[in-house]
């Protein structure tokens, strides 16, 4: 989570174009047994990604940048590893770094390319997801718009994964995020979702929400969502499908 920095300490470039901005992420459930919580974390815009500010209720006190431009990218050298720049970790690096992940085994993924939708389906029924249809399965990753996926090298089974939705300007909810209850503990659900949130982040996606178990609530907190102090509650229409 990104430290407050007053306005203050800032320099006056960041003094004149820093602004807070929120990404109001909702936890409700389908069931009556999930939480209806709304989620949010919050991350600051950087200088570079308005040449004037925006219009909107900003709060004039900074965060750590976020959403750099296409060109300060390039300029920074700011990529996915670098988590510092979107204000997703305190540290400015992933929890468990790309080369760490390889070397324990597990390569990661962030494209469809390769996923196995039998593995996959396995994988859901493991963590007491239903089974899903393989034709409604692909259609779905096929609409998802970020995905990142673990695979354990030597045996070429699909570990964790997680993907997000949305319309890639304004609005995203995550999905479907599981770890193979036999891998869990090794962080490997904390690196996908830091690596989903730098990757929704970076594209300027200012909510994001998502559904949660009560139980796994605190998985969420140290990524740095808290619970809505407003008390709004998401709604969720569901059918079964025939």
């Amino acid at each position: 989570m990104a430290t407050r920095v007053p306005l203050s300490s800032a320099s006056p470039e960041h003094q004149k174009y820093a602004f807070q901005h929120s990404i109001e992420v909702n936890l409700a459930g389908l069931a009556s047994r999930r939480s209806n919580l709304r989620w949010t974390i919050r991350s600051s815009l950087a200088a570079s990604c308005f040449s004037t500010p925006p219009q909107g209720a900003w709060k004039p006190w900074l965060c750590a940048p976020c959403s750099p431009s296409a060109a300060s990218q390039s300029t920074l050298g700011v990529t996915e590893t670098e988590a510092e720049a979107f204000g997703v970790t305190e540290t400015g690096s992933f929890s468990v770094s790309d080369e760490t992940l390889l070397a324990r085994g597990f390569e990661l993924h962030n494209s469809l390319q390769g996923i196995d939708l039998d593995h996959l389906n396995d994988l859901f029924v493991k963590v007491g997801f239903p089974r899903r249809q393989k034709q409604k399965l692909e259609r779905a990753l096929q609409h998802t718009s970020s995905i990142r996926w673990l695979q354990e090298v030597k045996s070429h089974k699909l570990v964790a994964f997680a993907r997000a939705t949305g319309d890639d300007v304004f609005n995203a909810i995550i999905w479907d995020v599981v770890v193979d209850p036999s891998y869990q503990g090794l962080g490997l659900g904390k690196a996908i979702m830091e690596r989903l949130m730098v990757d929704l982040l970076s594209k300027g996606i200012t909510n994001i929400g998502l559904y949660a178990e009560p139980n796994v609530v605190g998985f969420y907190k140290p990524l740095g969502y808290i619970a809505d102090p407003q008390g709004i509650r998401a709604m969720a229409y569901s059918r079964k499908g025939k």
